[in-house]
């Protein structure tokens, strides 16, 4: 009746939408929704032959069975059981009217009744008075006059976007490393379909990159993603962790090829890296769909530079945002026990702050560390470890080493299985402690200390 109906060639009317959190019932159904832009949405019951007996119980065509809620109800729970979990995906929802009828297409349906609007019930004399395409579209006037004033949806794509979100077209990807995941991180990427906003805090080597590329993996099948952070290999579009923005420009063209508003999710990583989380947000929000408050995003920061700032701007997207779910990881995936509990000593909290649990067996020998005094000393202690251990030291002090293939000024970006950091004379405290946690942090299995001893002292009251 609608498919060919004039004036409905924007509509769309999805059949039989299940609805998975029901607010009263362990699942319900819609039998038919219909999304009209510009004006709003109808979810439509459809009866049979129905009758409802003296005690409030109803029956439908031939079938004993009685049900004490009856078709209005039935569809009202079922529409704000829908809205509730809208509310969670995309708040421009929110501007949308949404309102319910009962359809008896053979059916005469002469009650009337407090427990619903007259205007609520289209029988068979109403479907052969009009079209029925004029009867949806007097039926959302009459519930939006009912329901009073709305702000208005933020832009036409709100209408796109309610479709999409209510059946969206998905291909399940096969993740490449989802065998080797333990069971926690597994339980949290089935619960990522249930939150629009999500902040991964974890310290070192407890699991938020391989999440966020196992979300990059999945995401990209459904929508554009846009990174933010390190991301090797997932294709799309991607911003090294540290860069700065023009948000001038990102709100002329976009970033790369990608427009704003366009992103239909947004992943960030090492969130602690950046060097403006306000520009930051402000970018998100110019690039999500839905922006930051409708769109759907994921963040992770390390909880070395969280906990020392006291959240400080690390703490702002939850600080702005809504209904955005933390998960805190503190089991241990990388580390030799040695290393992780020398992590925290370093970092200056107590055992047990960072990791709670430790999957890899340890090795006594996880962390080595060595002093010099002359250049040549250094050198010695270097030569007697394989070219193929990379050697980190800060960037200012770079000189003091010739030129080499493994040594390097900027903290790794990928997991390492060996490494060494040197700490020079003269290493500010802070910046010696900043250095070894991002170097160890990345050291899987054993770590190289070789410590100026002009600053051996500092170096050993972090332990």
């Amino acid at each position: 009746m609608l498919r060919d109906a004039e004036g409905t060639d924007s509509w769309t009317v999805l059949h039989s939408l299940d609805i998975a959190r029901h607010r009263s019932r362990v699942s319900g159904e819609i039998d038919f929704l219909v999304i009209v832009p510009g004006q709003g949405v109808l979810c439509i019951e459809v009866k049979g032959r129905t009758r409802r007996d003296e005690r409030g119980l109803w029956y439908y065509g031939s079938d004993p069975e009685p049900d004490p809620t009856g078709p209005f109800k039935q569809v009202r729970e079922s529409m704000y059981s829908l809205l509730s979990w809208l509310r969670g995906q995309d708040r421009s929802a929110d501007t949308i009217p949404f309102t319910y009828a009962v359809f008896f297409p053979i059916s005469i349906f002469q009650a009337s009744s407090p427990e619903w609007e007259d205007w609520q019930v289209v029988d068979a004399r109403k479907i052969a008075s009009r079209p029925v395409s004029i009867l949806i579209s007097e039926i959302i006037s009459q519930g939006t006059e009912r329901i009073g004033r709305l702000p208005p949806p933020p832009d036409n794509s709100c209408w796109e976007r309610l479709v999409r979100t209510l059946r969206p077209a998905f291909e399940t990807p096969v993740l490449r490393n989802a065998p080797a995941l333990d069971e926690e991180l597994l339980d949290i990427l089935e619960k990522l379909d249930e939150s629009a906003r999500v902040l991964f805090l974890g310290a070192a080597g407890t699991g938020k990159t391989r999440l966020l590329g196992l979300e990059a993996e999945r995401l990209r099948s459904v929508c554009d993603v846009l990174h933010l952070g390190f991301f090797p290999e997932v294709g799309g579009i991607t911003v090294p962790a540290g860069a700065d923005f023009n948000v001038e420009h990102v709100v002329e063209k976009g970033i790369g090829d990608m427009p704003p508003g366009t992103a239909g999710a947004l992943l960030v990583d090492d969130l602690h890296l950046f060097p403006n989380i306000q520009s930051l947000m402000e970018v998100a929000n110019i690039m999500l769909t839905g922006g930051i408050h409708g769109g759907r995003w994921r963040m992770a920061t390390d909880f070395f530079y969280f906990s020392r700032k006291k959240g400080g701007d690390l703490s702002l997207p939850e600080r702005v945002v809504s209904g955005v779910h933390r998960f805190t990881l503190r089991k241990n995936r990388r580390h030799r026990p040695t290393l992780g509990r020398w992590l925290e000593e370093v970092a200056g909290v107590e055992k047990g702050t960072f990791y709670r649990e430790y999957l890899r067996p340890d090795h006594p020998d996880a962390v080595r560390t060595g002093s010099y005094e002359k250049i040549k000393d250094l050198e010695k202690l270097l030569g007697e470890l394989p070219d193929s251990v990379p050697v980190f030291i800060p960037g200012e002090y770079s000189q003091i080493l010739p030129p080499s293939e493994r040594v390097f000024t900027t903290p790794p970006q990928t997991e390492l299985r060996e490494a060494v950091a040197v700490l020079p004379g003269h290493l500010p405290r802070e910046r010696m402690r900043e250095l070894l946690y991002r170097v160890g942090g990345k050291t899987a299995d054993r770590l190289h200390v070789i410590v100026h001893q002009g600053v051996l002292r500092d170096y050993l009251s972090l332990q």
